[in-house]
């Protein structure tokens, strides 16, 4: 509310940058969730996507205790080996704009 309010602006703030994407099939949520944890280091924010500390990529391979639902995702994947063999694969663009254009 602050940041509206000295900005002059109303809503939320996130509300208008993001888009949302239906996801179809239940595989291409396997491979949704590596292209969130890639984006930065495609986009050049960082050398490694594993350090990058915005993502939940590391939290979910962390004990410590946090919003994520570790569990599940690792379970989806197969087990901590498959979630991190599976985000050092390659990725074909095109697959992944696929899934992300409207």
């Amino acid at each position: 509310m602050a940041f509206n309010k000295q900005h002059g602006r109303i809503g939320t703030l996130f509300q208008t940058p993001f888009k949302r994407a239906l996801v179809a099939k239940v595989e291409d949520l396997s491979t949704l969730i590596a292209y969130i944890h890639l984006n930065p280091q495609k986009h050049g924010l960082i050398a490694d996507f594993r350090n990058w500390e915005w993502t939940s990529y590391g939290k979910i391979l962390q004990f410590k205790r946090s919003f994520v639902d570790k569990e599940f995702v690792l379970e989806w994947f197969g087990g901590k080996k498959q979630f991190i063999d599976f985000h050092v694969q390659e990725f074909k663009e095109t697959d992944i704009l696929s899934l992300i254009d409207e």
